[in-house]
């Protein structure tokens, strides 16, 4: 689908579920490029992760135009490796360079593209006590059919005990949810 950038990174994953239904919902898994949490993509540090990140942009922002145009349900999850929900700005430069992310792919075109954060303004906590993350780089993007469906409260963080995360040498990144109401 165009994230894999040639196999220089990651991959997305789509998934549809009750495919040909009333409650068809189509499903975006990402891993988009880390190293580059913060600041501006173009020109941004370190050059080269922000530079794949800032490549990456496009076909994100094509999937998620698609499923707007064609109506249908639709959320994108995984890590992101973005610290979307502090992002200021534009979403380019003047002279056309990528420098946010979040209002790139919540730009309400077309109609239908208009975003939700499933985090937006949620406590952060971190996977574990002791580890040095200051917000979240893993969400749930809901359109706004599936951001309809979503149960007020449900957002949740998956922590692990200390213990547990330094014995088992457990990622950084740990799981988010939400509940939807379906029909």
């Amino acid at each position: 689908m165009g994230l894999a950038l040639g196999n220089r990174v990651r991959r997305g994953a789509t998934l549809v579920l009750y495919p040909g239904t009333p409650r068809e919902l189509h499903l975006l898994g990402v891993h988009l490029k880390s190293g580059c949490a913060r600041g501006p993509m173009s020109g941004g540090v370190p050059a080269e992760a922000c530079a794949l990140l800032a490549r990456q942009v496009p076909a994100l922002e094509t999937w998620i135009d698609n499923e707007a145009r064609n109506s249908t349900r639709y959320a994108v999850l995984g890590d992101f490796n973005r610290e979307l929900l502090s992002e200021r700005g534009p979403a380019r430069a003047p002279d056309g360079a990528q420098l946010n992310l979040w209002p790139e792919i919540d730009d309400g075109d077309p109609a239908g593209a208009r975003l939700t954060n499933s985090a937006a303004g949620e406590r952060f906590s971190n996977c574990a006590r002791g580890r040095m993350q200051s917000s979240y780089i893993d969400y749930i993007v809901l359109g706004p059919a599936l951001a309809a469906a979503r149960l007020p409260g449900s957002f949740q963080r998956l922590t692990y005990a200390p213990r547990d995360a330094w014995r088992l040498k457990l990622s950084d990144h740990c799981p988010v949810a939400i509940r939807l109401q379906l029909s």
